[in-house]
């Protein structure tokens, strides 16, 4: 026999046995548990869903750089600095020099003053855009070799 939960009206919902044949090995549900009207299987994967989530949770403050974790706690900071680093070389490309500042480059001062991303010109067809993530550590952008630095 099958067991399902049905749920009538307002009333509490009752324990209904289907016929079903050899089906001795019953797993039976305590009336109001959470597993109550799902099968095991779906219980097994929420659990499975939660640890990874508690996991991902734990794993947030501790994200080092180059992992999936810290690219996804500084998306913004890099988010930012790529629209930075978009700004400066479309400036190069328009005057065939690099800008003096992020603002030079037409980027709105209220949002990129002092605060990261920042912006530091090495010479004349060189740059560096990077952000700081913690205390004396940044995430650097190098111009010549196209590539982010940690």
């Amino acid at each position: 026999m099958l067991a399902l939960w049905r749920d009538i009206g307002h009333a509490a919902p009752e324990l209904v046995m289907l016929n079903q044949p050899s089906c001795d090995k019953r797993k039976t549900v305590r009336r109001g548990s959470v597993a109550a009207g799902m099968a095991v299987g779906e219980v097994r994967r929420a659990g499975f869903a939660g640890t990874l989530l508690l996991m991902g949770l734990l794993a947030f403050p501790t994200a080092r750089p180059g992992s999936w974790v810290f690219a996804l706690k500084y998306q913004d900071e890099f988010r930012q600095s790529e629209v930075a680093i978009q700004a400066v070389e479309a400036f190069r490309r328009a005057h065939g020099r690099l800008p003096d500042s992020l603002q030079e480059a037409g980027l709105p001062l209220e949002r990129f003053d002092e605060r990261c991303p920042c912006y530091d010109k090495k010479g004349e067809q060189s740059y560096m855009v990077w952000f700081g993530w913690v205390l004396g550590e940044s995430v650097v952008y190098d111009s010549e070799t196209r590539q982010w630095r940690y």
